[in-house]
């Protein structure tokens, strides 16, 4: 029988012999290389030139394998070189980069810091609210779960909108606010001057059932009544209708009555009496802040009389020249409408 194959002692042998001169290190392999190099040499120059000296022989192998030893550390070394300029290039890159992201950072930082210092509103609550949103996903009690993070999105996103708005002259709202009307009225100093059309603050068939009967209503006659009080702001109001439409009834005249309680100058303007307006084209229902800021609501276009109105759009309006516009529309108004208590 032939003896079988013995794979383990094939795998016993060791490494092969360009393996084993790989393990080498490279300064042994180098050497290895200049030797043979030499002794190649020496060989050569024995065959070729037999009379020659053999210490000259020695020298030129010496010769050239230190030479050959030279080649290759020199061959070496610029290889290395090379690959430590391309690293060094990349790492000087790299940190240029980051060199100029951070230099970039920090001049936004310079420019928000800045504007905040020159800033007309109070520095400290720009700050705290900066310090807050800073808060968000870092430990809070309440912001852990995705939904509490997308919702201060919103309303930072919402509040940012806001005060584009604001810059720009004019911001609006979808729908009914409730928030800006009250906000206004807790923030005015001097005067409260509102134009109220049974086309937007009415019920369904009379002004009683409508905005002043409802929460927002209330709290906002409530809003004027303390600043009436409190800071002296005059709070002026012409109701508008339309007899022809029946809206001068007894609600109105019982919301009148309330108001005037409260201390307000109500006044009502009924369209066919109108002197200096009557087609209406140029009304709307707005309130003018200390002469500084218009509120003015967008009513949906009624189809069915069965319906109160709703409010399609809230403006605030902050252009100098559009809210005079509004003051003079109130005072052409308020001049032509009639104490309520002679209006039969």
């Amino acid at each position: 029988m032939k003896p079988r194959h013995d794979r383990t002692s094939e795998q016993n042998q060791g490494p092969s012999g360009s393996s084993r001169f790989s393990a080498v290190s490279p300064t042994a392999r180098k050497a290895i290389v200049s030797l043979v190099l030499g002794l190649f040499v020496f060989f050569l120059e024995s065959l070729v030139n037999r009379n020659s000296d053999i210490e000259l022989q020695v020298v030129i192998a010496l010769l050239v394998g230190g030479v050959a030893l030279i080649v290759q550390f020199l061959s070496d070394t610029e290889v290395q070189l090379s690959r430590a300029q391309t690293n060094s290039r990349a790492d000087i890159l790299k940190l240029k980069d980051d060199l100029d992201q951070r230099f970039s950072d920090l001049h936004k930082a310079y420019e928000t810091f800045m504007s905040i210092e020159r800033a007309t509103v109070d520095t400290d609550l720009v700050m705290n609210f900066v310090k807050e949103a800073g808060r968000l996903g870092r430990g809070g009690k309440g912001d852990q779960n995705p939904l509490s993070l997308r919702l201060a999105e919103h309303e930072i996103t919402r509040q940012l909108n806001f005060l584009k708005g604001m810059n720009e002259g004019s911001t609006t709202y979808d729908g009914e606010d409730r928030d800006w009307l009250l906000a206004l009225t807790r923030c005015s100093q001097s005067s409260i001057d509102a134009v109220s059309l049974a086309t937007t603050d009415a019920g369904i068939q009379s002004f009683d059932g409508g905005f002043w009967s409802s929460d927002l209503g209330k709290r906002y006659l409530g809003a004027q009544h303390k600043m009436q009080e409190e800071h002296g702001v005059k709070v002026r109001r012409v109701f508008v209708f339309d007899s022809r439409r029946g809206g001068g009834d007894m609600g109105l005249r019982q919301i009148c009555l309330d108001q005037e309680a409260l201390g307000f100058e109500i006044r009502v303007l009924d369209l066919p009496r109108g002197k200096g307006i009557q087609r209406g084209e140029h009304l709307f229902d707005f309130i003018v802040f200390d002469g500084a800021i218009s509120y003015e609501v967008t009513p949906v276009s009624m189809i069915d009389d069965s319906v109160a109105p709703s409010i399609l759009t809230t403006c605030l309006v902050l252009e100098p020249s559009k809210v005079k516009e509004r003051s003079q529309l109130f005072q052409q108004i308020f001049g032509d409408a009639s104490e309520w208590r002679t209006e039969n």
